[in-house]
């Protein structure tokens, strides 16, 4: 691909597909995309708040022949739906686990987190305080589908498809193979630290080998700048060492925490948000120990994170 391309704002890719960039690709700092037709256009995501996505959308407008008719959602996570009201015109579609994870998170409980007077508070008004959470209604998909879906965009056809669980339970692709553009959402954190909830890392490795197999000109991660074949590899690396490193600790014993404080990161110790080592840990040793079906627990996994954090800055 050559120079990493990262600037903040829209970038155009091909003849009617765009990346919405923004950098450094930390925690709430998402992708978003934009396939514009003359009769109607298409929407990848939406952003972590309302300003965010208002500023988005304004740089887009001009690039707009058809209106935002569809807007697709690639998972549940806020900082790539949040902003859904403001395309009130388009039907807003996703993977049937991706709306039902959304209503279980509404904003409130980030409101609630970052007025929490502890070190998850410290910690998370150091990841989301740039971010305006009050004033926002949750918006979720107008319409669902299980497996895969096409869209027409001026005839040319879109393709959604499903690879989770991997980030989330509901990750989805946007293919526009007529262009070689592919919209990855959270399956790929481009030289930033993947994390993973709902999903097991066995499903999230096939969901890279998938995107790779695509053979697309422009990757357009979650986080992250542009990528190619490379940079999905790079996260396959990552998952795949932790996992090895997950599988034996797990194995001789070793409990969660101190396996977290055990792993030499190298590397990915320069990444965007490192801690989150402790996240995808904590979530591996829940697979091993045979509950790949238990919700995460929230509260432990920020704790976890924060002190990883703050021990490093230390």
């Amino acid at each position: 691909m050559g120079k990493l391309q990262y600037d903040q704002g829209l970038q155009q890719l091909s003849a009617h597909a765009f990346a919405y960039l923004q950098p450094d690709g930390g925690w709430g700092w998402s992708n978003s995309g934009l396939i514009a037709g003359k009769k109607e256009s298409l929407l990848v995501d939406t952003l972590f708040d309302l300003k965010l996505t208002r500023r988005m959308l304004e740089e887009m407008q001009p690039k707009l022949e058809g209106p935002i008719r569809k807007l697709v959602n690639t998972h549940h996570n806020g900082d790539h739906c949040y902003g859904n009201e403001l395309v009130p015109e388009a039907d807003i579609i996703a993977h049937r686990a991706c709306r039902d994870e959304m209503v279980k998170v509404p904003p409130g409980l980030l409101v609630q987190l970052l007025a929490a007077d502890n070190i998850v508070g410290k910690y998370a008004r150091e990841c989301f305080g740039h971010f305006d959470f009050e004033g926002i209604t949750l918006t979720p998909p107008t319409t669902v589908f299980d497996d895969r879906l096409t869209l027409y965009i001026d005839d040319l056809p879109i393709e959604l498809i499903f690879l989770g669980p991997a980030h989330t339970a509901g990750d989805i692709i946007v293919h526009f193979p007529e262009e070689g553009v592919v919209y990855t959402g959270d399956l790929l954190f481009h030289l930033c630290t993947p994390l993973i909830w709902e999903g097991t890392c066995e499903q999230w490795l096939k969901a890279l080998d998938a995107i790779m197999a695509l053979n697309a000109e422009h990757i357009v991660p979650g986080h992250g700048p542009l990528a190619d074949n490379a940079g999905v590899q790079t996260q396959k690396d990552y998952l795949g060492y932790l996992w090895d490193r997950a599988q034996e600790l797990h194995t001789q014993g070793v409990p969660v925490q101190e396996a977290i404080n055990k792993v030499h990161l190298g590397i990915y110790g320069e990444w965007e948000a490192a801690e989150r080592v402790a996240a995808n840990m904590i979530r591996f040793y829940q697979i091993l120990s045979g509950q790949v079906d238990d919700p995460v627990n929230i509260p432990q996994v920020f704790q976890s994170m924060a002190e990883t954090y703050y021990a490093r800055k230390a």
